[in-house]
């Protein structure tokens, strides 16, 4: 059968299945849980809740907890190839891993990395297949962002963008990578309405 909370496809009758299902639901409903998260970097903090940074420089032991995140993202979407290897080298993009945390849950991932190649375009424009190329360099973009299934719609992407700009200093501006899931477009719209910058 298929939990129609997390998405996960199990057979009732077994045992070991149930079990499984228990640990993919929990941490695709609340987040994955760990105690680690308490020594990531802090970009941001409201009340229980934070927001780390980790990146190519940060210890091994951060850049795990990102992988580990990230498989959990990666689980509860169509793209796979968006989870993070913690021995990944640094390079060109240089990418940083903002993960909303509260509780020591990780209820939400976002990858920021610089993108070379910039269209923008109106939505209008997006739906048209029509984008016009810019000349400008490169761009801090969105690769992938993820929020548990409990927690969207509770401010975290905003939280998270508004984190990344001061950390990284882009101010309004920021690209996206795509295409889109069907919940990442309406996560872009609600973010930039009048439109997007492409960045790839």
């Amino acid at each position: 059968m298929q939990c129609s909370e997390c998405g996960f496809t199990y057979v009732e009758s077994s045992g070991t299945d149930k079990r499984l299902h228990r640990r993919v639901h929990d941490e695709i409903v609340n987040g994955l849980r760990r105690s680690g998260l308490r020594s990531c970097p802090v970009a941001w903090r409201s009340g229980s809740r934070s927001v780390v940074v980790i990146n190519g420089q940060s210890p091994l032991a951060h850049r795990r907890l990102a992988q580990e995140v990230s498989l959990v993202a990666a689980g509860d979407t169509e793209f796979s190839s968006v989870a993070y290897a913690a021995h990944e080298q640094p390079d060109d993009r240089q990418i940083h891993l903002f993960i909303g945390v509260e509780k020591d849950r990780a209820q939400a991932y976002v990858c920021f990395e610089k993108r070379s190649h910039v269209w923008r375009c109106t939505w209008q424009e997006y739906a048209e297949g029509v984008t016009h190329r810019l000349g400008c360099g490169p761009m801090w973009s969105i690769g992938y962002a993820w929020v548990s299934r409990g927690n969207r719609r509770t401010g975290w992407m905003r939280a998270i963008v508004a984190a990344a700009s001061n950390h990284l200093g882009f101010a309004n501006e920021f690209g996206w990578y795509t295409p889109f899931s069907e919940a990442g477009e309406a996560v872009a719209r609600a973010l930039c309405p009048s439109g997007i910058f492409i960045a790839k």
